[in-house]
């Protein structure tokens, strides 16, 4: 008897009891997850021990703590996430003026700042001397500064004004949202490793406490550097905090409820996003925000105590009792205790004996030659090759396109805390649209339905005159279909996949897309520097080429999901 027979014996009981056939219960137990932009990132490297684990029934203590940890390791991730639209912004700004008796800013400003059109040259400053009160400028001599002053009207701080990353230096400012994304890389494999070997329980307590310092340290950073170490040690700890404490969830969920799990748990998420620009409209000091916004955490570190052990993984490790008494618990907290058959204990503790043999008998080297051999297995076969190298282009392109869009408020001219609650707002329905569309038109015409539909919202807007509330209309409504996108990447990407490959398949694809959140901020600043038009132009390009790629893979609808290689190179579906 497996881990998974012995969980369908208790979900059959306990489902007969509600009018459900035990049937339905157990294929239940493979519904969809509808995933987030945090989720696809981190639940990939570790969704093959969502299969067949603990089973409750919805009321349980145990599933309620797991929930609350859930959902607010969703709302506080997010929440960071999104603080460079804010903490990144770059105000108007000039090179530094002298000081000279007799003459106000104004004038300071207009004597040796040259004009670069209607504005002032950001970068340059003609070439002056101070003797007294004496001021002499020579016009016909420009240099480039190194220190700026900035406009306080809208920020009284930010990253920008504090290191002074503008004109040769404006590359780092984006650089500090790219590694934070380069930080959930890295992290998600890491603390996906640890959470197998070392349990879920304590993988997210590690991730919860350097979370929790990390946000702090971000903000009393003394220079770029530090902020740059602090931004990433957070990014790598986000994905232990929000990635494992899912996959906990799903575990100790009962089959019936995880399709709507995954579809719910995507909801605080939305409310990180829309919650967002209210603190950061209140609190227009960068440093502060920070801090504001990194207390919360504190939440997560007092609730962890009461979050369970995942049952499977600790059966898998041969900790049967353990195993036993949380699975007792749940059946006595949920009104099952008279359900569990008398032999229970036995069949645990042999379940456990042979999941603990069938650890300790892979070892390290095993275990690296196996991923390595699946990783290339994805490229070896041409039909798998082209599925696999699509879906990491689509992947990798509509994270970019959803991070590009969300921070390019400043280039359409929008204003950045409206638009960012807007964008959060839009959430929602980028959610629930997607499973109606693709049980009535599949999943391909969905999937590149909203490809090319954003790829002709974005260029459509430069039909139209900078600054028109049209072309912010069409960049959020770019956003909210490739915010549907993003849900169904994982879905169909699992489906495309064979089961002997589909953890490497997700693994790689998920890792693959955080290379197109890495560029998301150099497109927007560092483009839209050039020509505002210019962000909107790559986006809307980038989403019409995926498009056309996404219509050269299969229908998954009603398909029974591929098995082994062979079923996709030789079309045994």
């Amino acid at each position: 008897m497996t881990i998974k027979e012995i969980f369908y014996n208790l979900e059959s009981d306990g489902d007969s009891k509600k009018g459900l056939k035990s049937s339905d219960s157990f294929a239940s137990s493979n519904d969809q997850v509808t995933a987030s932009p945090t989720h696809s990132n981190s639940v990939s490297s570790q969704s093959d021990s969502s299969d067949g684990n603990v089973i409750v029934s919805g009321d349980d203590s145990s599933e309620r703590d797991s929930n609350t940890f859930e959902v607010s390791s969703q709302l506080l991730t997010v929440l960071h996430n999104l603080i460079y639209a804010f903490v990144g912004a770059i105000p108007d700004h000039w090179c530094e003026l002298p000081q000279v008796d007799g003459y106000s800013h104004s004038d300071l400003k207009n004597l040796t700042i040259p004009r670069d059109g209607d504005d002032y040259d950001t970068c340059k400053q003609f070439r002056y001397t101070v003797s007294g009160s004496n001021l002499t400028v020579n016009r016909d001599d420009k240099f480039s500064c190194s220190n700026h002053e900035f406009d306080d009207s809208v920020f009284e701080n930010t990253i920008v004004t504090d290191f002074n990353l503008v004109c040769k230096d404006d590359y780092l400012a984006s650089t500090v949202q790219a590694m934070y994304m380069f930080g959930i890389l890295c992290g998600s494999p890491c603390f996906g490793a640890l959470s197998d070997q070392y349990g879920r329980k304590k993988t997210i307590l590690i991730a919860t406490i350097i979370f929790t310092l990390a946000g702090p340290l971000v903000a009393l950073a003394p220079n770029f550097y530090i902020l740059m170490i602090a931004r990433f040690v957070l990014a790598f700890a986000s994905p232990g905090v929000y990635g494992t404490s899912f996959v906990l969830v799903i575990e100790v969920l009962g089959p019936g409820w995880r399709g709507l799990a995954g579809n719910l748990f995507c909801l605080p998420f939305a409310v990180g996003y829309m919650l967002l620009p209210g603190v950061a409209y209140y609190i227009r000091n960068w440093r502060y925000l920070q801090l504001a916004l990194s207390g919360p955490s504190l939440i997560l570190l007092a609730t962890w105590w009461f979050l369970p052990e995942s049952p499977r993984w600790l059966l898998r490790r041969g900790r049967v009792e353990e195993a036993e008494s949380i699975l007792r618990q749940a059946a006595a907290t949920n009104g099952r205790k008279k359900m569990l058959p008398t032999s229970f204990g036995d069949m645990v503790a042999k379940i456990g004996d042979y999941e603990k043999e069938e650890t300790v008998s892979i070892t390290w080297k095993k275990r690296l030659s196996s991923v390595l051999d699946g990783y290339a297995s994805l490229l070896r076969s041409p039909k798998l090759r082209l599925r696999t190298l699509v879906i990491y282009f689509c992947w990798a392109s509509i994270s970019m396109i959803y991070y590009g869009v969300a921070l390019n408020s400043p280039n359409l001219s929008a204003d950045r805390y409206l638009y960012t609650f807007i964008g959060g707002v839009l959430e929602v329905p980028s959610y629930f649209m997607v499973p109606p569309l693709i049980r009535f038109l599949g999943r391909r015409p969905v999937f590149s339905g909203f490809l090319l539909i954003c790829s002709a919202s974005l260029l459509a807007s430069l039909l139209f005159e900078s600054g028109s509330v049209t072309i912010i209309i069409l960049a959020l409504f770019g956003k909210l279909v490739i915010g549907g996108a993003y849900s169904l990447v994982y879905l169909y990407a699992t489906e495309l996949m064979p089961t002997l490959l589909r953890t490497y398949g997700l693994g790689t694809a998920s890792m693959v897309g955080r290379i197109g959140s890495i560029m998301a901020p150099y497109v927007v600043d560092l483009l839209g520097k050039e020509n505002n038009t210019y962000p909107s132009i790559v986006f809307g390009s980038v989403s019409l080429i995926a498009g056309l790629l996404s219509i050269l893979l299969p229908e998954t609808r009603n398909r029974r999901l591929p098995e082994t290689v062979d079923d996709i190179e030789f079309d045994k579906l």
